[in-house]
């Protein structure tokens, strides 16, 4: 018995005890592991910021396309006063007077030439020996359009509840 207690005692001292090159591993694989995660942390953290700055300025390009036509005119309600910024106004009316411009030249252009491209979108293309209307896309541009005075006439009529809604609560 004491021959095999003798042996059981020997063999825990071989494999229990690490060597220290054994330890020395151990302790730098841990390290290199735990650097290792901690890196992965910081480039999942940057992603995760990127993908927010990203989120945030796609918002902020929606809400600036968004922005109400009376806005862009300049008209706005605060704290029940109607407030005009002539400056927001003239620019928002020399930029459409720019647009009708070019466009109406573009179409004179294009009438004199015989070769009509510019309605394209609407779905009208003439040229010297033919007029092709797509009704389809016709439709969908006057939808289109459609939609756009809706949403003005909607505009319109908040604004106008909110005119009324201030008078009425201050008689």
């Amino acid at each position: 018995m004491r021959q095999i207690v003798v042996v059981f005692a020997i063999l825990v001292i071989i494999f229990g005890c690490e060597s220290k090159e054994e330890q020395a591993e151990g302790k730098q694989a841990q390290l290199y592991k735990e650097s290792q995660q901690k890196q992965l942390k910081e480039i999942q953290l940057a992603q995760e910021k990127k993908v927010a700055q990203e989120a945030l300025a796609k918002q902020q390009a929606i809400e600036e396309a968004n922005k109400s036509t009376l806005t862009k005119l300049g008209i706005t309600m605060d704290e029940g006063k109607l407030v005009i910024d002539t400056n927001q106004a003239k620019d928002f009316f020399a930029k459409l007077s720019h647009n009708f411009t070019t466009t109406s030249q573009k179409i004179d252009k294009e009438l004199k030439e015989g070769n009509l491209t510019t309605t394209k979108d609407m779905g009208v293309e003439m040229s010297n020996d033919s007029l092709t209307l797509d009704f389809n896309k016709t439709k969908d541009f006057f939808e289109r359009w459609g939609k756009k005075i809706e949403q003005f006439s909607q505009e319109i009529e908040l604004f106008e509840e909110a005119i009324d809604d201030k008078n009425l609560s201050k008689k």
